[in-house]
């Protein structure tokens, strides 16, 4: 995470882009550093650390399902794709709000609705907790 929040970040600010205010990848790279600082290709990065238990999530649940009814000798394979998909819509389940902050907190532009004032995530991810 530590080392492709940056990645994201860049990536996340070239789509929500309206105005072509990124010229490239480079271009949005050094224009980050220059006017916000080098701490701000970190934006993001505790929801994104919270992402990375999707896979934990996504195996918890996948284990949990073959205890309660091991796969059986006959249909293995289509139990396991079920219990592969009720598990991956599980974890996508529990972890996609947390990309929803990710991405808000790594926009450029402050929510000029919310209570907080400045270039906080706290107003982002309040405003994404309050929809």
């Amino acid at each position: 995470v530590l080392l492709t929040n940056p990645v994201w970040l860049v990536k996340t600010r070239l789509q929500l882009q309206k105005d072509q205010r990124y010229k490239g990848i480079l271009d949005a790279f050094s224009r980050i550093i220059k006017e916000e600082g080098w701490l701000a290709l970190y934006r993001g990065i505790l929801p994104a650390l919270f992402l990375t238990s999707h896979g934990a999530v996504q195996f918890v649940v996948y284990e949990k399902l073959k205890e309660l009814r091991p796969p059986s000798t006959d249909a293995g394979r289509s139990e396991a794709l079920v219990y592969g998909g009720v598990s991956k819509l599980a974890a996508a389940t529990a972890t996609y709000p947390y990309q929803v902050v990710k991405t808000r907190v790594q926009q450029r532009y402050p929510n000029t609705n919310s209570n907080f004032k400045g270039n906080l995530p706290a107003g982002e991810i309040a405003r994404t907790l309050k929809c």
